[in-house]
């Protein structure tokens, strides 16, 4: 039985962040649209675990997003989000380190 169902376009990838005090779910958003008319540049989501559901808290751009990890270092939690493709250049697009402020 579904407990909760999460909108968003084309999601690929999903990753846990857990703080001592909140949990987290990246969405990770790949491309809409068509083969002949991609769409690369999406916002892809935070949420927080509260109230016994998830909640978005952040939304961030990607383009044509396909991973994302969670990791702790010196006391901050980081996210690392790989993109590939922007809407004229497959294959080539740089992948993000983000501080989560938490």
């Amino acid at each position: 039985m579904p407990h909760q169902s999460l909108g968003g376009p084309g999601a690929r990838e999903f990753a846990v962040a857990q703080t001592a005090h909140a949990l987290y779910l990246v969405q990770i958003n790949f491309i809409h649209g068509t083969p002949a008319a991609p769409k690369t540049d999406l916002k892809s989501c935070i949420y927080q675990w509260k109230q016994g559901q998830l909640a978005v808290v952040e939304e961030f751009p990607t383009s044509g997003g396909t991973d994302a990890a969670a990791f702790a270092a010196d006391g901050h939690i980081y996210l690392a989000v790989s993109n590939s493709l922007t809407r004229d250049i497959r294959f080539r697009e740089d992948t993000v380190i983000y501080r989560l402020q938490t």
